[in-house]
């Protein structure tokens, strides 16, 4: 992240954009999938206390993955304030706002009300995103065979460590920066092409909608009793690939172009 467009439109609009770009599908999605939901599950209309759950504790909202966008505003209302009123010096901030991250993250903190317990974890990783970003870590002049190759350690030594440890919390910190490390050198062997720029452009598409391909994927592999290795990949590509064709399909037919229609789609 850079703080550019901070300073241009200052606090207050640079946070009321991102509000509005990640809770209106947040929002909309929810509440018009809610009372089926439930009905479905429940069979009885929707109670209050589970519509209070369902908006104050995300990991108990009608679209399980949406947890994240929450988290993430309040990740981006932290960094907003600290970059804010709080460090002069960016480099000084990201810093220091990963150091205290790091310290959170190992808090016991387990209240998911407002998804407190999921920012203490994703918190550390919001800051690994603007140390990557703003000091450009392990530039290009780093061969790609090498690259591929320590992506390949990283992801199996990743492997071994989730088979034999898995629920050890410090180790399982090991895995996620092993992962990012993997993710990391193979994004810098992939070149600038036409796809993988759209794919990036759109990801927040990819995060909202990618559920509903990799659910029809999954059922229709579970149906055929296709092997698990083909239904994971296919689940994968399906995840990224869907979304793409829903924008791609709004953009080049449908005549309908306003904002919100944008916003719901997650597009910038």
């Amino acid at each position: 992240m850079n703080s550019q467009s901070l300073r241009k439109l200052g606090y207050k609009k640079w946070i009321q954009n991102k509000m509005i770009r990640l809770l209106t599908p947040y929002v909309f999605l929810s509440v018009i999938a809610i009372v089926p939901k439930y009905y479905l599950e429940y069979h009885s209309f929707v109670t209050s206390e589970y519509l209070a759950k369902a908006i104050f504790v995300p990991r108990v909202g009608v679209w399980g993955h949406f947890w994240f966008i929450p988290v993430l505003l309040w990740c981006y209302m932290l960094f907003g304030i600290c970059r804010s009123c709080l460090f002069q010096n960016e480099s000084y901030m990201v810093c220091s706002l990963t150091l205290i991250s790091l310290i959170v993250y190992f808090l016991p903190i387990s209240t998911q009300w407002l998804g407190i317990s999921d920012l203490r974890k994703a918190l550390f990783y919001f800051c690994i995103g603007m140390e990557v970003n703003h000091f450009r870590l392990y530039e290009k002049s780093v061969k790609k065979c090498t690259r591929l190759i320590e992506f390949a350690v990283a992801s199996i030594i990743s492997i071994i460590l989730v088979n034999c440890f898995y629920g050890n919390q410090t180790l399982m910190f090991c895995v996620a920066m092993l992962m990012i490390f993997a993710c990391y050198q193979i994004a810098r062997v992939i070149p600038e092409q036409k796809l993988s720029l759209e794919v990036s452009k759109h990801n927040f598409t990819i995060y909202i909608y990618s559920w509903l391909f990799q659910a029809v994927i999954m059922g229709i592999c579970g149906k055929i009793g296709m092997m698990w290795e083909v239904t994971s990949i296919s689940m994968f590509f399906s995840g990224f690939l869907g979304p793409m064709f829903i924008v791609w399909i709004y953009r080049k037919y449908l005549r309908v172009h306003n904002r919100f229609f944008e916003l719901l789609l997650g597009i910038k």
